[in-house]
């Protein structure tokens, strides 16, 4: 029989993690690290979802089905914030978590805890400028033009929730206290968690009674 070798852009699709799991395909990507042993920290694939190569977990982080995240959670050796390596000059340093903090994509918030609650995650992380992930969610827009949604807001509250510090954190850029604003102010101000649960527990409240 003939031995086929699969030319390199094949298998750039085929033996891509990245591929895999933008595509719901957990058990194929378990084949890639158990079997092919892909690192399960590897940044060398691009995927569907990002523009540029992203470690594996954060594909799994953003995908709907929630079996990637939990597989790749459960493989030893991975980095649950990996510094980004193709974010370079001032960015060095730029890790998931501040990638997830400028970003727009929907979060489901217990994964991110998950990740958070892992020893080998610094919530403090300073990128090439300085700046902790909590900052830059409240810097995300720049000075005066500060929006934010739910998922910012949650996202915050994992990070303090998480014991972020805001001694990093310039509230110059948070205009005002008008609407999600001051939820973000309210926040960061907030003396613990249980504090911080009943924020969130109000603005879903008042969601509720919009939609009555």
């Amino acid at each position: 029989t003939k031995l086929r070798l699969m030319t390199s852009g094949a298998a750039h699709i085929f033996l891509n993690p990245a591929v895999a799991i933008d595509l719901g395909l957990t058990e194929v990507l378990r084949y890639l690290i158990e079997d092919v042993e892909i690192d399960v920290n590897t940044q060398s694939y691009g995927g569907v979802v990002f523009n540029h190569r992203m470690p594996p977990i954060a594909h799994a982080l953003v995908h709907p089905d929630p079996s990637a995240f939990q597989y790749l959670t459960s493989v030893s050796g991975l980095d649950a914030n990996p510094v980004l390596l193709s974010f370079t000059g001032y960015e060095r340093a730029f890790t998931l978590l501040h990638q997830l903090a400028f970003g727009d994509c929907l979060l489901d918030v217990t994964r991110i805890v998950t990740l958070l609650n892992r020893d080998e995650v610094d919530v403090d992380a300073l990128h090439g400028r300085g700046h902790t992930p909590l900052h830059c969610i409240i810097a995300r827009t720049g000075a005066d033009v500060a929006m934010y949604d739910r998922a910012h807001l949650m996202l915050a509250k994992a990070l303090l929730d998480a014991g972020a510090s805001t001694d990093h954190v310039d509230l110059g850029f948070i205009p005002n206290r008008q609407g999600y604003n001051g939820m973000m102010l309210t926040l960061l101000e907030a003396a613990d968690r249980e504090e911080r649960d009943d924020i969130i527990a109000s603005l879903d409240r008042q969601k509720r009674r919009r939609e009555v």
